[in-house]
Order: structure tokens, then sequence, then C-alpha cells
């Protein structure tokens, strides 16, 4: 591969299985795929030991479309990718979203070879440490990281609110690029064996995506059906993700266990991984998508619930609240029970409603977060750092 003419991405973890059941092209694959349609080199450089993450064992190295991945152990702060990446001569480096010391590294490698840096934060300041141990560290990671990102080519984050954060700290480098998703693949008719296989007849079909995380708050969105199964007896919730590491394995088994307490087994299904046909016909099946988090650093999710025409909930927090911009296009919710009972009893009982939102949601997805216009607008911001 030669170095001159070759993008490096370095993603927090790369698993080509998870790229490929992907509904939409996968933010950590379209801007390789892009740079790659503009004729470079493309290298994705990655942690090894991410791979646990998602249990499943991968090569150091790995062809994936064309795209070469690099896989490096993460240890002494990063320090082998240094070693590995100042040997390369990289035409640009994008850094997304990298550990604690990684993306560090990777940019004194890209000042030390003078070589241009983009880097996408990724939902910074949205995590509060709690234990001393881990607000010493984030004191001494911000320090380290508010000096490099005033000296990075471009930070482009994700969303305007994290933008905004950024310039509140006086940074001029910043641009917002979000996530996007191609509206076309949810232009199939729905396939009605689907509906079938999971046992949707007859039923208020209720769509949760989303990792098996705490911050997602599903155990608040179980709590809640109780309520709606008193105004709307014939409910289903079906909650689609899986639980990666130890400590969300036990949050599973906390839902689990609150499902069984409450009586809900017939009207909750834990789905875990379905192929990628099936949840998009999960999608255009349903009849609303609910995800009460307590942040996101983006939320793809919600993208592809109203590329899909389905009427969305969620938390009234950012960046939820820019995504479903202010609440025109989707329901915004305290985290509490009662407002999240209230709000998808209201949206059962009101067909029109849901039409109109599901109408808002295609149009706002198509003027705003449809993927070829954001690959023009990244593509722009890359002409602009190579010079």
């Amino acid at each position: 591969m030669k170095d001159n003419n070759c993008f490096c991405f370095v993603p927090n973890w790369w698993e080509s299985h998870q790229i490929e059941e992907s509904i939409s092209p996968h933010f950590l694959y379209w801007p390789c795929e892009m740079m790659l349609e503009k004729g470079f080199n493309v290298e994705i450089v990655t942690k090894l030991d991410a791979w646990q993450y998602f249990g499943r064992n991968v090569p150091t190295d790995e062809i994936y479309k064309g795209i070469r991945i690099k896989r490096i152990p993460h240890s002494l702060f990063g320090l082998f990718f240094s070693k590995y990446m100042i040997k390369k001569r990289y035409k640009l480096i994008h850094g997304w979203s990298y550990a604690y010391f990684g993306e560090r590294n990777v940019w004194a490698v890209s000042k030390i070879k003078k070589i241009p840096y983009v880097f996408t934060p990724q939902g910074r300041w949205h995590n509060n440490p709690t234990n001393i141990m881990e607000q010493s560290i984030r004191k001494l990671y911000d320090c380290i990281m508010s000096f490099c990102d005033r000296k990075t080519d471009a930070i482009m984050c994700l969303t305007d609110y994290e933008a905004s954060q950024y310039r509140e700290r006086g940074y001029t480098n910043v641009v917002t690029i979000p996530h996007g998703i191609d509206p076309k693949i949810f232009n199939v008719k729905p396939n009605y064996e689907v509906y079938e296989k999971y046992n949707m007849f007859d039923y208020n079909n209720i769509l949760s995506v989303g990792a098996l995380f705490p911050r997602k708050n599903q155990h608040l969105l179980i709590d809640c059906l109780p309520n709606v199964l008193k105004e709307f007896p014939n409910t289903k919730l079906f909650i689609v993700g899986k639980a990666y590491r130890p400590e969300d394995q036990k949050y599973e088994l906390y839902l689990k266990s609150k499902v069984q307490k409450l009586n809900l087994k017939n009207n909750v299904s834990f789905l875990g991984y379905i192929p990628k046909s099936d949840l998009i016909n999960l999608y255009l099946l349903s009849d609303i998508f609910v995800l009460p988090t307590q942040f996101e650093a983006f939320g793809i999710v919600f993208l592809e619930a109203m590329a899909a025409g389905l009427p969305i909930i969620t938390t009234n927090k950012q960046p939820m609240k820019e995504i479903l911009d202010y609440g025109r296009v989707g329901k915004l919710v305290n985290l509490s029970t009662k407002d999240l009972s209230s709000s998808i009893i209201c949206l059962l009982s009101d067909f029109n409603e849901r039409r109109r939102l599901a109408k808002l949601g295609k149009l706002h997805v198509e003027k705003k977060y449809r993927l070829d216009l954001v690959k023009e607008k990244l593509w722009r911001l890359y002409q602009e750092v190579i010079g």
C-alpha cells in the first residue's frame, strides 16, 4: 500500500460482521467507502482487544471491501499505535472517538509527520465520572485533550449541540457533520412473514432498538408497560439489541427478571441480535418506536425509525432533542414512568398523529440526514484540511 495517497481512519473498534449487519452503511464504514470512491487507498487502524466487546475473535490483519484493517494491541497508553503509524506517510488521518490516551498518540504522529488530522469526539462531555480515580484520569485527559484539540486541523462534531459545547470553550476549529442514512433502504414492501414470525398480529407493536445498556433505560420502558396495558391490553414491546459486556449482561438479566415480576412475558420479547432484513421489517411493521435513553453520542436508530416512517418517543435531552428537531418530528418526554406511559398511550390512541409524525420524520431525514448529502459535507471538509 502506497502511503502517500492513503487515507487512515482510526476508530475505537472495528468488527466486520457488526459493520455488515448495519441497516444503512455504518458510520465507521461510509467515510472509508467514500475515500475509496475518490481514488484513495484506505487503511483502518484500530484496537486488537476491541473484539472482546463483541465476543468474537478477529485477526490482526484483514481486508474488508478493499479496505485494509490493522488491529494493534491497545496498551502502554497507545504507544504501539505510535510505533506503527510513525512509519507511515498518510495523506490524511481521521481519528474517531478513541479511548482515553490513544487518540492523543495518533494526534502526536500527525504533528510529527505533518499529516492533516480530523478528530470526531463523539460525546466527549456526556459521561461524567463518579469515583475519584476516574475523575482524576478525566481531569488529566481533559488537559491533554484541550491542548491537542486546539491544534487539530478540524474537530468534526456529530451534532450542533456538541459543536456548541466546544465553541463555548473557545474552540474555533469546529464543524458539524452528522451521521447519515440511505432512506431508500426502507423503500420495500413489508414482508408479512416477519409479522407472523414475531407474532405481531392483533397487537399494538412498540419497537425499541439499542444495545442493552443501563443508560438506555430499557427498564423504564418495561416499568411503564402495565400502565399502557390498562388502556391497550393488546400491546407488545419488542426489544432489539444485545448485552455485550459482562456488566451489561447483568442488566439484561435484571430486565428479564423485571418482566417476570410484572407478569409481562406475553407482552415483552427480547430479540437480541436479529438479521438485518428482519429488523428493516420490524421498523416498517411496528406502530411506534420508543427509546428513553439517558444520553447518546448521536443515535442512528432515530434516523432509521424516521426513514422507515415510524413515529418516535424519546427523552427530552440532547442530542435527541436536536435529532428530532426539538419535538417537531417526534415526541420528547421526561425520564419518568408516568410521562413515558402517558406519551405512549396518547400516540397509540391517535392514528392521525402517528401518521403526521411519520411523514414529518421522513421529510426531516431526507432534508438533513440523507447519506449522500452528509458525504458531500465530509468530502468538502477533507479537501479543506488537505489543502
